[in-house]
């Protein structure tokens, strides 16, 4: 319990903090994206609450990025996307609201995405198209609007792509279609009843 001590900055040459599931309260400590060293950030499952910093942007050797179940707010740090050997940043289930930021897509190791229950808005950016080793996008449980890109039909890895309980509309791009006969088996959106939000005639699962 308590605050995440400032402290922890001083140990420079740390490469993995885990601090996840232990009912901490208040906000990131700046002096945490002062530790150039980190490779893993676990900080997952507690109270945290403020924003991120862009001064994420200097941890350019974080790989692994977790602060999902937390109460954190404000607008997705743009400053993710110069990092570059990110795989996995687990956003989802805070607070976070404004658009997803452009630079996203430049991700370009990122295996995992996931932004799911925020109030997020705006479109789905069309540079996610770019990240082409991505398994898992998890979109769900927000505000977005608009068409889904038919780049993300780019990402042949993916797995699971999440779009539900958002304000998306349109059809579902035929380029995303062809991906379920391929890796893509959990593709859900907002596309059940006789006027679905989404036309969707491929999607695994309906809501």
């Amino acid at each position: 319990t308590g605050e995440i001590p400032s402290e922890l900055s001083e140990a420079t040459s740390l490469e993995i903090l885990y601090l996840d599931s232990n009912e901490l309260k208040g906000s990131i400590p700046a002096s945490i994206f002062t530790m150039t060293s980190l490779q893993q950030l676990h900080l997952y499952k507690n109270q945290l609450t403020g924003g991120i910093p862009e001064t994420i942007s200097d941890l350019t050797n974080l790989k692994k990025f977790y602060v999902d179940g937390n109460k954190l707010q404000f607008r997705v740090p743009a400053g993710l996307g110069v990092l570059n050997n990110l795989q996995y940043v687990f956003l989802n289930d805070n607070e976070f609201t404004g658009d997803i930021p452009d630079g996203l897509g430049d991700m370009r190791d990122l295996r995992e995405l996931r932004l799911a229950n925020n109030n997020l808005v705006g479109p789905i950016p069309n540079d996610f198209g770019n990240l082409y080793d991505l398994e898992i996008l998890l979109l769900n449980g927000n505000d977005l609007t608009g068409a889904i890109p038919k780049e993300l039909g780019e990402l042949t890895k993916l797995a699971s792509l999440r779009l539900q309980d958002n304000d998306l509309n349109g059809e579902m791009p035929t380029i995303m279609c062809l991906l379920r006969s391929t890796k893509l088996k959990l593709l859900e959106s907002d596309c059940d009843g006789d006027s679905p939000e989404v036309v969707c005639t491929c999607c695994s699962d309906c809501f």
